[in-house]
């Protein structure tokens, strides 16, 4: 069976370290950043250095803002069938099984 992953050799692997401060404002914008691509900052600053690519994978931004607006509007619509103001389930359901498919055709 053929491994995923090879264990690198000695010398390759990442043993140096380097020391790099940031203001807390540069610190979390490093942090977003690193975060919009789905790396570690480690190895965002690593990619940065060398020149290596670092795509930011919109598609992963977009469906976790799409998935906080669904359950934005899944607290909403609970809010207001609990105060009766609304009574028709059916049309609530159909809202949040859209977006549920607006979220799977951007993931493709």
């Amino acid at each position: 069976m053929a491994k995923a992953f090879e264990r690198k050799n000695t010398e390759e692997k990442y043993s140096e370290r380097v020391i790099v401060k940031f203001t807390p404002s540069g610190h979390q914008h490093l942090k977003e950043q690193a975060s919009a691509r789905l790396l570690d900052i480690s190895e965002f600053i690593r990619r940065a250095v060398t020149g290596r690519r670092a795509d930011v994978r919109y598609e992963t931004n977009v469906i976790l803002e799409v998935g906080k607006l669904i359950r934005s509007v899944n607290e909403l619509r609970k809010e207001l069938y609990e105060r009766g103001l609304i009574d028709d389930e059916a049309k609530w359901a159909e809202v949040r099984d859209e977006a549920i498919k607006a979220m799977l055709r951007i993931e493709k």
